[in-house]
């Protein structure tokens, strides 16, 4: 099942950086050693998960009830990346289903779509994950709509794996000990910041970017958005966060696919018809505007940066950037989807 699925992810899904979206609220950025280590965060409020116990890091004490949300969303993720068949020391098949029993002897019911090697359901305990449908790229599938008996419909990014957390990034916090600096989660594909409706500056990573014409309707956009990141995947690069919309007139007709090397990986061998930028590490002016669909923030951040770039004395170094927080490589947005998500505009600055 795994060499089916995840062929060229088996070294990677055990720990992740993913972005889950429930029905209804805010998208959530979970970082994980799965299955029982992570950290989650929602807006400015984040929580510590480790071993079902749950701890605020920000904001208010956490509700039992809050506790339960919490830990489900870590293991739909935890499902959502086949967590139960990393972890199987034992698997026995009775009549449609599967038995894994990890280490501990802690067993879990596995359910295959019919005629596939594609799970289905995750049934631990109580508790089960159905998988309702999968991200098909080349080399892999990646479960992405889930559902939770108490959740309800889930959809799962992961948006890295193989993430090497820094030391103490999962220890609890000791009862009574003074408050300790927090690391911030990052929001994905870029360095820690905050989502500030005013321009702030932040110290932004080198990135290379993959060029491409941006068509006037986002189903174009994604039609030529789409084989770019699965080349981008299949040639194990990592992806550096969502889509790219150059904002300034003269490269208004462009968009980009952002990605890194992954450390010791492979460069990427761009197939004929692909033009690479980069951008060096330098510092940027960055601002999330609050309000308004996708065309509305990216004008009124463009309106911030340059008034800010103006009253601070500040030199663009470059293209002036929009990332709206979509997926576009999976599916063209919804209206729904372009009316409510966050963007990101920055300018890399002198």
């Amino acid at each position: 099942m795994l060499e089916e699925c995840h062929r060229p992810l088996r070294a990677r899904m055990q720990r992740v950086k993913a972005t889950v979206e429930l029905e209804g609220e805010a998208l959530l950025l979970l970082q994980a050693a799965l299955p029982d280590r992570a950290r989650i965060r929602a807006g400015k409020d984040e929580w510590l998960v480790v071993d079902g116990r749950v701890r605020a890091l920000t904001g208010a004490a956490v509700s039992p009830p809050e506790a339960q949300r919490l830990r489900d969303i870590v293991a739909v993720v935890d499902a959502a990346a086949f967590g139960p068949l990393y972890r199987a020391a034992s698997c026995a098949r009775a009549d449609d289903a599967y038995t894994l029993l990890d280490d501990s002897g802690r067993p879990t019911q596995l359910t295959l779509f019919a005629q596939t090697l594609l799970p289905s359901s995750f049934h631990r305990w109580e508790d089960r994950v159905d998988v309702l449908d999968y991200l098909r790229t080349p080399t892999s599938w990646v479960a992405r709509l889930l559902a939770h008996p108490r959740l309800g419909p889930c959809r799962v990014v992961f948006e890295d794996g193989g993430v090497q957390f820094p030391d103490g990034y999962f220890d609890r916090p000791g009862d009574g000990a003074q408050p300790r600096k927090v690391i911030r989660a990052p929001v994905p594909g870029v360095v820690v910041e905050t989502q500030s409706p005013t321009p702030i500056v932040v110290d932004g990573k080198a990135t290379q970017l993959v060029m491409l014409p941006a068509p006037g309707d986002w189903a174009a956009r994604h039609d030529a958005y789409r084989p770019v990141i699965e080349e981008l995947q299949l040639q194990g690069q990592r992806i550096a966060g969502f889509p790219c919309l150059f904002v300034d007139e003269d490269r208004s007709g462009l968009m980009a696919a952002p990605f890194r090397q992954r450390p010791g990986g492979d460069r990427f061998a761009a197939p004929d018809g692909f033009v690479l930028s980069e951008v060096p590490a330098q510092r940027i002016l960055v601002v999330y505007p609050p309000d308004g669909d996708v065309d509305a923030r990216v004008a009124a951040g463009r309106r911030l940066l340059e008034r800010a770039l103006a009253n601070r004395g500040l030199v663009a170094a470059g293209p002036m950037i929009a990332q709206p927080f979509l997926h576009l490589h999976e599916a063209p947005p919804t209206p729904a989807e372009l009316s409510a998500a966050s963007v990101r505009v920055w300018v890399p600055i002198e």
